[in-house]
């Protein structure tokens, strides 16, 4: 993923933004040092993405709590509050619980519906001003 994403970084299309790769462990708290890169970097995001890594982890996330994605959601309010969150994986298996961990943050969920990815996208945002 990390040469997709310096790739990506290259594109015209980017300026004036940046893309950022940063390895992680999902199981673990983002305090972690294997978070170490997105520790550093999260105040600075619009976008998080993860892409096909969820349900390949979802008895260590569940066991966890979600903690990697609590406390990154709990960061972004305060550090960047509007970040937006795109999940894409193979199942819709743990949108339900992510969801409600999204919701703890005042993060808003929807479930885009596309002919090729059905159930399997999930969008998480900052509640809109007044909208608690």
């Amino acid at each position: 993923w990390e040469a997709s994403v310096a790739a990506l970084a290259q594109e015209s299309l980017m300026a004036p933004h940046s893309v950022t790769f940063a390895e992680c462990d999902l199981c673990k708290p983002l305090d972690d040092p294997a978070n170490a890169g997105v520790l550093r970097e999260v105040g600075g995001f619009d976008l998080v993405c993860f892409s096909y890594c969820l349900i390949e982890n979802a008895i260590d996330l569940q066991r966890s709590g979600f903690v990697f994605i609590d406390q990154l959601l709990s960061k972004a309010k305060e550090l960047s509050p509007h970040m937006a969150v795109l999940m894409l994986d193979s199942s819709w298996k743990l949108w339900a619980d992510i969801t409600a961990v999204a919701h703890r943050h005042h993060f808003v969920s929807c479930y885009p519906r596309h002919q090729i990815s059905c159930k399997n996208v999930l969008l998480l945002g900052p509640e809109a001003v007044g909208e608690a």
